[in-house]
C-alpha cells in the first residue's frame, strides 16, 4: 500500500508489520518485512515529516531497534543480537540528534 511513498514511512510501516507478526510469531512474515525495509532504505527520500524529525522520522536507529525487537518477541538472542540492541540504545541517548525521541529512547532501553 505504501509503494508510492518514497519517505521512512514505507519503511516504518514495514517496522510495524515486522513486530505485529513477530508477536503473532509468524517469523517468515516478521524477517521479510525486516529485510524489505532495510532493501527500500537504499532508496529513501526524505519528506516533510522526515525533516521535521524526532518522533516523525524512521531513522537507521529506530529502524535497528525496531528490528531488534522483532528478534527478541520471535525469542531470540544472541551476542549479535545484544550488541545492536546497545548500538540503538546508545544512538537515542544523545538528546541532540535530529532523531532523537523520548519514546524511541524508552522503546530502545
Amino acid at each position: 500500500m505504501a509503494t508510492n511513498l518514497n519517505g521512512t514511512v514505507k519503511l516504518w510501516l514495514l517496522g510495524l508489520q515486522s513486530r505485529a507478526a513477530a508477536v503473532q510469531g509468524d517469523a517468515e512474515t516478521a524477517r521479510t518485512a525486516s529485510q524489505q525495509a532495510g532493501i527500500w532504505r537504499e532508496s529513501v527520500e526524505l519528506d516533510d515529516l522526515d525533516r521535521l524529525g524526532g518522533l516523525f522520522t524512521y531513522s537507521e536507529p529506530k529502524q535497528l531497534y525496531y528490528t531488534v525487537e522483532t528478534e527478541a518477541l520471535l525469542g531470540n538472542g544472541d551476542p549479535r543480537l545484544a550488541a545492536q540492541a546497545e548500538d540503538a540504545v546508545n544512538s537515542f541517548s544523545d538528546p541532540d540528534t535530529p532523531f532523537w525521541a523520548f519514546g524511541d529512547l524508552a522503546g530502545a532501553q
